[in-house]
């Protein structure tokens, strides 16, 4: 059939669609403020700027989660180790959990941080 020739157009179509009607009911529904949203919208930028950092620190923590070992060295240390995964130790259901682990742990710590540099007095008025 036509559809499983094409899902990518009907992909395109719903992605199309979906962006119109956000367009067009967000500033009716979405129009309010509360303290949550004001807490986002003041540390959003500060965010969007550190949180690669931690994107990286966690990624690497989940890596010493899943008890690493020295098959394949993927990070060098300063005490001569290495942080190391053997590709058959990784099941299809890890990256899921990584993502997972990754997301959570991210926006934990991240967004109080982001908030906390944002309204700092030397910060506040570039973040």
């Amino acid at each position: 059939s036509a559809f499983v020739v094409t899902p990518g157009l009907f992909y395109n179509l719903f992605g199309l669609a979906f962006t119109v009607v956000l367009l067009h009911d967000a500033p009716k529904y979405l129009n309010f403020t509360n303290p949550f949203t004001r807490f986002m919208a003041r540390s959003a930028y500060t965010a969007y700027i550190i949180h690669l950092w931690f994107v990286t620190l966690a990624a690497i923590s989940f890596a010493f989660i899943l008890g690493a070992t020295t098959e394949i060295p993927a990070v060098g240390w300063l005490g001569g180790g290495s942080l190391a995964v053997k590709a058959e130790e990784v099941a299809a259901w890890m990256p899921w959990v990584a993502a997972l682990y990754v997301s959570v742990v991210v926006t934990v710590v991240v967004w109080p941080l982001a908030y906390a540099l944002a309204v700092m007095p030397g910060l506040r008025t570039m973040l």
